[in-house]
């Protein structure tokens, strides 16, 4: 049975939106490991893009959901949205973290990483993982056009 995806994305978008603190830095508990004291985290340019555009974030989780293998299409759930700064300083990398099932497991912790524009909302091919440690991303990688 497949779930209707859309409904719930839009009460996972209007969720999103709420958040008082437009940059921060990460910790290991939000990520799931430990990230150098420099990573910053751009909050407000993802927020900006939800601001204005109502359904960039539910068009995100359905790109990222329609990648998933067939039996996990439907299953995509938001976690959260931010934009961090590439390593080499040109950019930023969008990262999204979400659960959805995975082989044959339901609720897996995933994400998908990818280039960011935050003046046009844009973000380029993503490439998604399974796990929360970023450092493992080639390990279960998948693509998302």
């Amino acid at each position: 049975m497949q779930r209707n995806i859309f409904g719930t994305l839009a009460a996972v978008a209007l969720l999103a939106g709420c958040g008082s603190n437009p940059e921060k830095t990460l910790e290991a508990d939000e990520s799931g490991v430990d990230a150098p004291a420099n990573v910053t985290v751009f909050e407000e340019d993802t927020h900006a893009c939800r601001e204005k555009h109502d359904r960039w974030l539910m068009e995100l989780i359905a790109r990222v959901d329609r990648a998933l293998p067939q039996k996990a299409v439907g299953t995509v759930r938001f976690e959260s949205v931010e934009a961090h700064e590439q390593m080499d300083g040109k950019g930023l990398d969008l990262l999204l973290r979400f659960t959805a099932d995975y082989k044959g497991q339901a609720g897996v912790s995933m994400f998908a990483v990818g280039p960011f524009d935050p003046e046009t909302c844009v973000v380029g091919k993503l490439k998604g993982s399974v796990g929360r440690n970023l450092y493992d991303a080639d390990k279960h990688a998948f693509d998302i056009p």
